[in-house]
This record gives structure tokens, sequence and C-alpha cells, in this order.
């Protein structure tokens, strides 16, 4: 895999309103326990990421096994962050924290 590949991924990822949508929405509710959330998050950024390999290969891009998983990482850790961010932001000015 080449070093250079990650931050186009990523690059991409942050580009994508899938993310920043869906990390919201999930990462919306502080009172729901931290693990689900991850769960959650994790499992959105899993979808995400094996939607976003099937868009690439289906416009011809010829990705390999390590790319295709460097992909679906970036999308889940993208995912997780921002969903996290989120929660965290919100629960503190909710005064929860």
């Amino acid at each position: 895999m080449d070093a250079a590949l990650v931050p186009l991924m990523l690059r991409g990822a942050l580009a994508d309103p899938i993310l920043w949508i869906v990390g919201a929405a999930i990462g919306w509710d502080g009172r729901r326990p931290a693990r689900s959330t991850v769960a959650m998050l994790g499992c959105a950024g899993a979808v995400w990421g094996c939607v976003r390999v099937a868009v690439y290969v289906s416009f011809g891009e010829r990705l390999g096994l390590a790319n295709a998983a460097a992909l679906a990482a970036v999308c889940v850790a993208a995912m997780l962050a921002v969903g996290l961010a989120v929660r965290e932001t919100r629960r503190y000015f909710m005064g929860l924290l």
C-alpha cells in the first residue's frame, strides 16, 4: 500500500456528507452508554467504508485487499472521531460531564 494514499482516503472521507450526518446523528445522544455509541459508530463506519469501496470498484478502480481494508479502516476511524466528538461536545454543553 502506498503511504500517500491514506491522506487522500482521509480527505475523501472528510468531504463525504454521510460522515457528518450519520456521525452527528449517532453521537447526538449524550445519555446513551458510551459502549453502545462506540458500537453503533463502528458499525456505521464499517458499512460506510464498504459502500465507499464498492463505489470505487464500480468506477473501475483496482484497490486490492490492502487498500480496500485501509479505506474501510479510515472510514471507521473517521466515523468514531466525528461521532464521539459530537457526543462529548454536546455532553459538555448540556452539563452531563
